[in-house]
């Protein structure tokens, strides 16, 4: 790697190099293709160090910094990679079965596009960086075998077949290595003042009495340095006891008792299906048998990286395997939650009846799409009409419900198999009557019915309409929004053949295929179920969902300007939400994800601090000057800027006073802090914002309390969409706030540009 010639272009980066070349024919070693360009400041990427060559010459990379891939998802409005990329191939001469060596140069084309066409239908390509000059990436591309279903342990093995060259800077790639875990902060390290300046706002000094609680839960020696030390103790000298996973859990989820239903459960409409449109049990076959190979790729540890805000996120057990085979079961005080990795089966529910339908034949093999497909449409046409509404349950009071779950299967054998089939099975694939068309009907069927075909502690579910419409439901306990990036990809992905010569023949069911599983709620039960049904619906009356597609400027309007732009986008929102209540709510949140750590979840900042505050009041200010205001805006944006930072960095106070909490023995008294109004203002949350970047047409949850507000968020290069769910029917008023937000701060970004 040092010994480069700036001149020639050729040396150690010549085709073919560290690379398993292992014939002296076909995809040749003795070739020059590298490209003629001399570079300034050449740096090796983070990755390359890991790289390990092995005796045959080959290379084994277990970590790499991924540019683009023929698998990453078409968008049409993302911005192209222009590189020079030079690939070589062979063709066969007449009389020879050996061919002649052909190099290819295209010297500015879009890379994405460029792996794509190469790859076609049966290869996987990478362009994976080996070195960036102020910018410039340079480095190989590799191609291996596409696998639809990988065996467990199967390796991976990729040819080198060619190079690039960016023709723009870009921001270094991250390497697919995941970070480390937690380090436990110091006690010290949690300062009041991160804690004032978000829960504060710019309204009021913090009392006194505050900060002396707080400084007396930092004095040395004193019970909160006893916690702090437990705390360590429990997490281990390197984290590994993944105590962020195990606390994080039981503080934020399993000890909730009174249950308000969609608090704990979402959904996200997934990418095209706000207008596919597919037969039901076609789509069913199809969205089973995708997350199915994607969980085998998990247990065979072949999944791509996951990646969010740049950063490659925890691909490990402590995180993805809670997708498939797990459960929230109830229990008094404080649930559990269960995973059943041997299961491979999933349960098709209509109208509340269960089916078992195994996703492996009888010789082991994984099931047919055209026989899964019969499948579904067999369980469709004899599923009875009448609601078995047993599945509402599950939006009991959680202490009634592990009472009345004990005495459901203690009714028969047939109630206990239906029980334990559906919290053990893969997933659950929900089967509607409904055929939404709109973004409130989709809303009306996925996140707002009457729960008689859910089951609420599962968490992961595909509803599927009647006309094809599907979406994501999950239940959140052990999963967060960026857990779902690979089975995003993966469903919007995969092909089933469906060639036919002829007259086409759909594949026989027979009674071992798949399995009616009965259910009858307890008469004891009947009155429960008669009120729960009557409480249920009016509880998320009034929810309103829209969405809205902003098209005047987005990430790379932003980033011309220098300016972060998820940062900015949070201030066109927390502009709306000024003009919607007409003022700035303290409680404000920022969900972050913390994947970047093994067994990380989400954090919140508290996001209106001072200076974000302070931007807000003056932005629609008409006595502001314009000065001002592009000052107050900087201002906002490194505010927000910085707690993003801390908090992506672990760094956060919130889970670290949390954690503290968790460390509380029985019969200890709960430190004053605690018991402080400002602390307790951390369960305030008027609006909760969640960025994510899937390419959704919705997703979303139903906020505690009908006046508060959530708002989902996703930034792509020249658009920005935006999710809205209000309960007091506001949710299309603030869309309208979010247009002239948008407007209000582009003024100031284009006012600050005229003055520079």
């Amino acid at each position: 790697m040092e010994k480069f010639d700036t001149l020639t272009g050729f040396g150690d980066y010549q085709v073919g190099s560290m690379m398993p070349f292992t014939k002296n024919h076909g995809w040749v070693s003795s070739v020059y293709a590298a490209a003629p360009v001399s570079q300034l400041r050449r740096r090796d990427h983070e990755a390359v160090a890991g790289w390990v060559i092995q005796e045959n010459s080959g290379v084994r990379i277990r970590y790499a910094g991924i540019l683009a891939s023929s698998e990453d998802p078409l968008k049409n409005e993302e911005a192209p990679i222009k590189a020079l990329v030079t690939t070589i191939g062979r063709e066969r001469e007449e009389g020879s079965g050996r061919g002649r060596m052909m190099l290819k140069k295209d010297p500015d084309t879009d890379l994405r596009s460029k792996l794509r066409e190469l790859a076609g239908k049966k290869s996987v390509y990478y362009a994976v960086v080996l070195s960036d000059d102020f910018g410039l990436q340079f480095g190989l591309l590799l191609q291996t075998a596409k696998i639809r279903l990988p065996t467990p342990g199967i390796k991976r093995y990729l040819c080198k077949v060619g190079i690039f060259w960016t023709q723009s800077r870009m921001d270094t790639v991250p390497s697919t290595k995941p970070r480390a875990c937690f380090e436990v902060p110091g006690l010290d390290e949690t300062h009041p003042s991160n804690a004032r300046d978000q829960l504060m706002g710019g309204h009021t000094a913090p009392p006194a009495e505050w900060v002396a609680t707080f400084k007396e839960l930092q004095s040395p020696g004193g019970f909160g340095q006893q916690l702090q030390a437990r705390l360590v103790q429990h997490s281990g000298e390197q984290g590994e006891n993944d105590e962020v996973v195990d606390m994080y859990v039981r503080n934020k989820w399993l000890r909730w008792r009174d249950w308000r239903p969609r608090l704990r459960n979402f959904f996200s409409t997934l990418p095209g299906q706000d207008t596919a449109r597919r037969p039901q049990a076609d789509q069913a076959a199809r969205l089973s048998l995708a997350a199915y190979g994607y969980e085998l790729a998990l247990d065979a540890g072949t999944v791509g990286q996951d990646y969010y805000n740049e950063q490659a996120l925890d691909t490990t057990v402590a995180t993805l395997h809670w997708l498939f085979s797990s459960n929230r079961t109830p229990a008094p005080d404080c649930d559990t939650y269960n995973r059943y990795p041997e299961s491979d089966h999933l349960i098709a529910m209509k109208r509340g009846h269960a089916y078992q339908v195994p996703l492996r034949d009888g010789n082991g093999q994984v099931i047919a799409y055209d026989k899964l497909k019969s499948i579904f449409e067999t369980i469709s046409k004899q599923a009875p009409n009448d609601i078995n509404w047993v599945g509402i349950l599950t939006a009991d009071h959680r202490d009634k419900w592990a009472n009345s779950r004990q005495e459901v299967m203690a009714t028969s054998q047939s109630n206990q198999e239906f029980i334990t089939a559906v919290e053990r099975c893969l997933f659950i694939v929900n089967l509607e009557d409904a055929a939404p068309e709109s973004a409130t009907e989709r809303a009306s069927v996925f996140l707002l019915d009457d729960n008689s075909n859910r089951w609420l502690d599962k968490t992961l579910a595909f509803i599927v309409c009647a006309n094809g419409v599907s979406a994501i439901w999950g239940e959140n306990t052990m999963v967060d929004g960026t857990t779902f990036g690979g089975l995003i990809k993966a469903l919007a992905t995969d092909e089933f053949d469906e060639t036919s010569n002829g007259e086409v023949t759909e594949p026989a069911v027979t009674g071992s295929d798949f399995q009616h599983l009965p259910c009858t709620i307890p008469p004891t039960l009947s009155e429960n179920v008669v009120a729960l049904r009557a409480q249920y619906q009016p509880s998320h009356s009034g929810y309103t969902l829209a969405n809205l597609k902003h098209t005047d400027y987005a990430a790379t309007y932003l980033r011309q300007h220098k300016l972060p732009p998820k940062t900015v986008i949070q201030l066109v929102i927390q502009v709306a939400i000024r003009r919607l209540f007409g003022f700035s709510p303290l409680g404000d949140v920022d969900v972050i994800s913390l994947r970047p750590f093994r067994g990380g979840r989400t954090d919140m900042i508290y996001l209106m601090t001072p200076a974000v505050e302070a931007f807000c009041a003056a932005a629609e200010d008409p006595s502001v000057s314009a000065g001002t205001k592009r000052r107050l805006f900087l201002e906002a944006v490194q505010s927000h800027a910085r707690l993003v930072t801390l908090s992506t960095r672990g760094k956060g106070f919130r889970w670290h006073l949390m954690a503290l909490l968790e460390m509380l023995r029985p019969g200890e008294e709960i430190p004053g802090f605690y018991q402080d109004e400002i602390y307790k203002r951390t369960t305030e949350r008027p609006v909760c914002t969640s960025f994510t970047e899937f390419g959704l047409p919705e997703m979303g949850r139903c906020q505690p309390r009908k006046g508060d507000v959530w708002v989902g968020v996703q930034v792509f290069d020249v658009f920005v969409r935006f999710t809205v769910i209000n309960g007091e029917g506001k949710s299309d008023e603030l869309v309208e706030h979010l247009r002239r937000a948008a407007e209000v701060v582009r003024d100031i970004i284009t006012a600050g540009a005229d003055i520079e």
